[in-house]
């Protein structure tokens, strides 16, 4: 993965403030749409009783080696958060194995998060273990957290429509409680429960966004839209759309205002992206979608393309039925929803037969594929070397297609040589037999998967196979066997120095 597209998300410096000074989610998302940038995180706040004891857990428990740990794991993760703001992230992508297979740096951050759950479980237990108000760390830790209640105050002061107040609260309620506990005013059992009451309730309060409160009937009721597409017998694709069909460009202050528009039961009416597929219906992108490998030149071309040039792509990808919002029309809560807008578009078929093939450069293949000039049901454009007989009369047909669990059966019946494509992705993994025989499978106009067929009737079965499977297991099953011979040789030993000293006098 290039840099660019790595560091997309990067954690901000200044987010980090809400560690302790908490906002809600939907205030950390205004602030930041605001400022004209986004997070791929949707909230940071990891409770303020845990984050607490990072500082206040050292003057307890510094001797400790698992609190060390987690400890310094904490702010690993917060380093390779920040990404592109960490002036020494650039060096550890360069040179850290696999760093680079991952996407967004901000993702680290649940590291921190999983430390911070073993940092609060260390001091809370330590608090249960050890209690005593005369020693100066438990004096120290309490001085600390007042000054953090103070901060928490004073920031709360300044910015009250943050909603820290209820971070306040629950440091203040922690702090009272903790200094019952030191003066045995409380048992430990029910400060233990008073603590987990705490950090739940503060996390639940702060990310009352992440928890999907949604009416199952939402689910339950079919979009009108999906009884006009399931009448339809052949296998296609759909792509939706927030805006009008009838409109061939939005700025992008416009579209968001569209889509913004839109409610969740009006992106389900229009089946927007993934929504489509709780009632099985196939769209170009997501679950079930085309899900090419290099995704990333489809959407840069289809981002730069007119209205027009973006239906010849859609039909190229089996795409039959463009959906939008229609004409809005008033509901009987009071609300304007739009009807869903149905496009009939010249989709290819997903399985289809061409007479000849065409070798080119890879990196021209997109733009040739997607060129009007360019007639996809006379030929398939591959980059790989491939002997196929030239049949002037070529005549061929997909006489059936069905699809299975990582699996797609064909059959098909030719007059001449020709090749098969079909409009699924192209993705290391899928392979093919024809009537039996292994065949390579070949990547055809750069998204899809093609290969050459003899004159007559054939059975295609493509299957997929995850690379480096096979090798896995290997070295799985030989650690295994290692691991049990290294137990076993291990009991043999201890066997034999136990029957050695039971043969040895005493002196």
């Amino acid at each position: 993965m290039l840099y660019v597209d790595h560091i997309h998300w990067s954690l901000e410096p200044s987010t980090l403030t809400h560690l302790l000074f908490a906002v809600t989610p939907e205030t950390l998302a205004q602030q930041l749409q605001n400022q004209g940038k986004s997070a791929f995180l949707n909230g940071f706040y990891m409770g303020i009783v845990p984050v607490s004891f990072l500082v206040g857990g050292l003057l307890l428990l510094k001797t400790d080696r698992w609190f060390r740990f987690w400890w310094v794991a904490f702010f690993v993760g917060v380093f390779f958060a920040l990404g592109k703001y960490n002036p020494l992230y650039s060096l550890f992508f360069d040179w850290a194995p696999l760093l680079h297979k991952f996407r967004y740096p901000e993702k680290f951050l649940f590291i921190s998060a999983f430390s911070a759950t073993f940092l609060a479980g260390a001091v809370v237990d330590f608090l249960l273990k050890v209690r005593g108000s005369e020693s100066i760390p438990h004096k120290l830790f309490f001085a600390f957290l007042l000054a953090l209640l103070t901060l928490e105050s004073i920031w709360y002061v300044i910015y009250p429509e943050t909603k820290s107040v209820y971070s306040l609260l629950f440091l203040t309620l922690f702090i009272f409680s903790c200094s019952l506990l030191l003066w045995n005013r409380i048992t430990p059992a029910l400060f233990g429960g008073i603590t987990l009451f705490i950090i739940l309730t503060d996390l639940t309060t702060h990310n009352q966004i992440h928890f999907a409160m949604t009416d199952r009937k939402f689910f339950d009721e079919t979009p009108p839209v999906v009884g006009t597409l399931a009448q339809d017998p052949d296998t296609f694709r759909i792509f939706s759309q927030t805006k009008s069909l009838d409109s061939n460009s939005l700025s992008k202050n416009n579209f968001k205002t569209a889509f913004m528009a839109l409610s969740y039961k009006d992106l389900k009416n229009i089946l927007h992206e993934t929504t489509g597929t709780l009632y099985g219906v196939q769209t170009i992108s997501g679950h079930l979608g085309t899900e090419t490998k290099d995704q990333g030149i489809y959407n840069h071309l289809f981002a730069r393309l007119s209205f027009q040039q973006k239906k010849r792509v859609l039909e190229r990808f089996n795409v039959k039925y463009m959906i939008a919002p229609g004409n809005w029309q008033q509901a009987a809560d009071g609300i304007l929803h739009p009807q869903a807008q149905t496009l009939l578009l010249h989709a290819l078929p997903r399985a289809f037969m061409v007479p000849a093939a065409q070798v080119m450069e890879g990196r021209r293949i997109p733009e040739t594929y997607f060129s009007p000039d360019f007639d996809p049901a006379r030929q398939v454009l591959i980059s790989d070397l491939v002997e196929w007989n030239v049949s002037p009369e070529f005549q061929g047909a997909v006489t059936h297609l069905s699809y299975k669990p990582n699996r797609v059966e064909i059959q098909t019946r030719q007059q001449g040589g020709g090749f098969l494509i079909l409009l699924d992705a192209y993705y290391p993994g899928w392979k093919a037999t024809v009537d039996g025989q292994e065949t390579a499978v070949l990547r055809g106009n750069h998204f899809f998967r093609t290969l050459p067929l003899s004159e007559g009737s054939h059975r295609v079965v493509f299957y997929y196979e995850q690379e480096g499977f096979q090798t896995g297991l290997i070295i799985s099953l030989v650690t295994v066997a290692l691991l049990m011979g290294g137990c076993l040789w291990k009991l043999i030993l201890n066997n034999k120095k136990k029957a050695s000293l039971k043969g040895t006098p005493y002196p």
